[in-house]
């Protein structure tokens, strides 16, 4: 059996990732991604809820960082790169995880984060 479409199929969904994403570490977090796609799906909603929360001047960045809850690869953190006060950041985190990302996200090897410019 030709597996080459479903290759195709998840590398056209990653070049999806890497427009709205800066990818650290970028051969990891692809092969991590092609591991558990279906948090590809998840990622692509990301950049709406993030632009409406803290702006389009907010950068997106994907970390696969080690292994701390239980995940045997490790996670997948979605960063959102801000200008904002600290305080104000954190609210809007806030806000998004009990609006939608909490349920959103599940139990699923992916975490949002707040990092500061």
């Amino acid at each position: 059996m030709d597996s080459r479409p479903t290759v195709t199929a998840k590398t056209t969904e990653l070049s999806a990732i890497e427009h709205p994403f800066e990818l650290r570490s970028a051969g990891a977090v692809c092969e991590f991604l092609l591991s558990r796609p279906e948090l590809v799906e998840l990622l692509l909603q990301v950049p709406e809820h993030i632009v409406r929360r803290f702006g389009s001047d907010a950068r997106l960045v994907l970390d696969l960082r080690p292994d701390r809850e239980g995940f045997e690869r490790g996670a997948l953190f979605a960063c959102v790169v801000t200008g904002l006060p600290p305080e104000e950041a954190w609210d809007r985190m806030w806000e998004l995880d009990r609006e939608w990302w909490i349920d959103a996200a599940g139990d699923r090897p992916l975490n949002l984060h707040v990092e500061f410019a």
